[in-house]
């Protein structure tokens, strides 16, 4: 593959694009070990064979062997600093971490380690509420079930294959500190980064999950992503799939997104401040109370609009401390006396949540402390 590329001059990208191709990790026993033997015999033939490695200069030899069982065995001689990697706890720990998701068994003293299923491979249909959150609390260390699940596929721009999972509460909720990313990055089963922080943007780290993608081009640590225009599609890509996924199940059951906002309203809120280019989506996310509604009533700006006279163009807020403030503050009094709803925003930091956002669909978003309310129809002809 790299001597085909030659002619074209991108010997680098192939060279780059071919790791991981000989056999998962193969390459990383050269890390740790002084010297490897690789002892091979096909089934079938009496004849095996030993691959050795000349570290000097880089060459090999191959070598007939005896008594070799059919298959590969792997035979490394570790460094002293690397001795570590001869504990069977160590090796069941990197088996965890990188290859739990591989599909062949892997065996560490007989015993098979890991025994989770890539359940984002598999068809959704096939794939049980029990089987969704044994690898949620896999992935999320956590003892609780999921509140949402979305398994998500895609051909184009970027290959993906993916399982993402909101909890049913917010670790934030009462005053822990910021969750951290929880999504992980792989490439056929294999883990590349772990709580990937660039794969979707900071006010999702709420989500739980994996990424798969085979277009991943990968460093020989598997640390480091070579394409960041890559992982910025991938990131675009996601995001914008998380926010449908989650304005779809708003519509379908208010009443457990009710649930989610109650949680993870801080977060939404965070994502209209900072992240412009999805803004219409989250301002479709948002819940507030207003004069029309219940003192514990929430509805989505929509419903606002929907009640709004054919001749108002702008949505009218009040940032106060609570519903009873808000109803007795002077600022309303000339709205109610026209009957112009106002929607109440509660949070100290809902003053920057809407003043990021401006507009909603065509109409303005105007706090009641700086606009003037609208002219009564009598009014305009005096």
């Amino acid at each position: 593959e790299i001597k085909e590329s030659e002619g074209g001059g991108g010997q680098g990208d192939a060279a780059k694009n071919i790791i991981g191709k000989f056999g998962v990790g193969f390459y990383s026993s050269f890390m740790v070990a002084e010297d490897v033997k690789v002892f091979s015999r096909k089934r079938g033939e009496e004849q095996g064979h030993c691959w050795t490695m000349n570290k000097s200069d880089g060459s090999y030899s191959i070598a007939a062997a005896q008594g070799v069982q059919p298959g590969t065995k792997i035979v490394l001689t570790l460094r002293e600093d690397c001795a570590d990697f001869a504990d069977v706890k160590k090796v069941r720990e990197c088996v965890t971490r990188f290859s739990t998701f591989v599909s062949f068994p892997i065996q560490v003293n007989g015993s098979q380690v890991n025994d989770v299923r890539a359940l984002w491979l598999e068809d959704p249909g096939k794939v049980s509420e029990e089987d969704h959150s044994g690898l949620y609390k896999h992935l999320a260390n956590a003892w609780d079930e999921p509140l949402y699940t979305l398994m998500y596929r895609a051909d184009a721009p970027i290959d993906i294959k993916s399982v993402f999972y909101v909890p049913a509460r917010s670790s934030e909720a009462f005053g822990q500190r910021q969750t951290e990313v929880n999504v992980n990055l792989h490439s056929r089963r294999v883990l590349i980064q772990k709580n990937a922080k660039d794969l979707l943007p900071e006010y999702l780290r709420f989500v739980k999950g994996v990424v798969d993608s085979e277009d991943l081009p990968l460093s020989i640590s598997r640390e480091t992503m070579q394409d960041k225009a890559l992982m910025a599609k991938l990131k675009s890509v996601l995001t914008k799939r998380i926010l449908r996924w989650l304005n779809d199940e708003a519509k379908n059951n208010p009443d457990k997104y009710k649930s989610f906002y109650d949680n993870f309203a801080l977060h939404i809120k965070e994502g209209v401040a900072m992240d412009q280019a999805n803004n219409k989506a989250l301002i479709t996310l948002l819940r507030y109370n207003t004069t029309a509604v219940g003192d514990n009533e929430e509805v989505p700006l929509q419903a606002y609009v929907d009640r709004m006279s054919e001749d108002q163009d702008t949505i009218y807020y009040l940032v106060c401390s609570d519903r009873k403030s808000g109803l007795a503050s002077p600022y309303y009094e000339a709205f109610k006396a026209r009957g112009i709803e106002v929607v109440l925003c509660y949070a100290l930091h809902d003053e920057i949540v809407m003043g990021n956002t401006q507009k909603f669909g065509d109409k303005k978003l105007e706090s009641i402390e700086v606009a003037e309310p609208p002219a009564k129809a009598e009014d305009k002809w005096e």
